[in-house]
């Protein structure tokens, strides 16, 4: 059986041990990076199924691997910080980060957000290759973040920016940004032209409310 693998980028010896050993009792597979580079390098030789990204790093934030990573790649990428300022909560989301968990925090419950984050992903390629009959699933790398991809998802099921911000803990004012965001990739001005556009190229997958999203 293949265990999931987790990239876990975090200088603080005692923090990375820790982490991984809660990690590794839940059978994940971890990879351990202590820089931004040495993470990066990793990425270009494995294929980790989430990322656990420290913010202070010794050579490089995190901020900046977050944003490096995301010019290729859509691995879930789950933030690790004792910064709880709201922009840098805000600027970790619009990098593309799928998370955010401040330190301190308790293993068990990072263990358990990595694993809801992982179900997401496996459920959305389910529903994704399922509607499609066979075919692969259409992927939203090189086109959406994963974040962006929940939000265009609940936008396509009514919710409003309201509901859309309580639904993924983010603030009215973040979710706002990411559809500006999501207009300026696919060229339109609405949420009613971008769910348009995105079902014209077959990629909104319709699900019930309170199913796994992507």
């Amino acid at each position: 059986m293949t265990y999931p693998t987790v990239l876990l980028v975090e200088d603080d010896d005692h923090i990375r041990a820790i982490v991984a050993g809660y990690l590794e009792n839940e059978r994940f597979r971890v990879l351990e990076a202590v820089s931004g580079r040495t993470a990066l390098q990793i990425m270009d030789r494995e294929s980790p199924d989430l990322i656990l990204l420290d913010i202070l790093l010794p050579d490089m934030s995190g901020f900046e691997v977050c944003e490096e990573i995301r010019i290729s790649n859509d691995v879930p990428i789950v933030i690790m910080s004792g910064r709880m300022d709201a922009d840098d909560i805000i600027l970790g989301f619009e990098l593309g980060a799928d998370d955010y968990i401040t330190k301190p925090f308790d293993p068990q419950v990072l263990v358990m957000r990595v694993k809801a984050r992982l179900l997401r992903n496996r459920m959305a390629a389910c529903t994704g290759a399922a509607e499609t009959t066979g075919e692969p699933a259409v992927r939203y790398a090189g086109l959406l973040t994963s974040r962006e991809a929940e939000i265009v998802t609940l936008m396509e099921r009514g919710f409003t920016n309201e509901e859309i911000a309580q639904q993924l803990s983010l603030t009215v004012g973040t979710v706002k940004w990411f559809n500006s965001q999501i207009f300026a990739k696919l060229g339109v001005k609405s949420r009613m032209q971008a769910v348009a556009k995105l079902r014209e190229m077959g990629r909104v997958a319709v699900g019930r409310l309170g199913d796994p999203i992507l």
